[in-house]
């Protein structure tokens, strides 16, 4: 799997450089280890990683818990796996997961559940709305 996620590195990399210390690769393990899996069941399901142009990223870095650390959105539903497009949004329902940044190059899990939508919403902190 190191593999894949190395081909991968470069394409979340430019979905992830809004924020500075993301530009420096300062992506969380658990972030890293959460796009692994999403590559592999891709490949495991027959798909290949496809590219951002025309799709929601991913992976979101923002600001939820107002400790002005980056925070994590992960959005399966948004994973570019072309060849199985509903791969990962099975009855029109994608997984979102929230991880927290703990400032010292970590995160830790705080949601996750299958919606059918969601959003942020901008501020201080950034706020998000579900749609379940």
């Amino acid at each position: 799997m190191r593999g894949m996620f190395g081909k991968l590195l470069p394409f979340a990399g430019l979905a992830l450089m809004a924020q500075p210390a993301l530009a420096q690769g300062q992506v969380p393990d658990a972030i890293k280890a959460r796009v692994n899996e999403l590559v592999a069941a891709c490949a495991k399901a027959g798909g290949t990683l496809g590219n951002m142009s025309g799709q929601g990223q991913f992976v979101i870095p923002v600001d939820l818990t107002g400790d002005g650390r980056v925070d994590f959105l992960v959005s399966e539903g948004n994973f570019p796996c072309n060849g199985r497009p509903n791969l990962f949004r099975p009855d029109g329902l994608g997984r979102m997961q929230v991880f927290a940044g703990d400032g010292a190059g970590g995160a830790r899990l705080l949601f996750d559940e299958r919606l059918l939508a969601y959003r942020v919403l901008a501020g201080k902190p950034s706020k998000l709305q579900i749609a379940r």
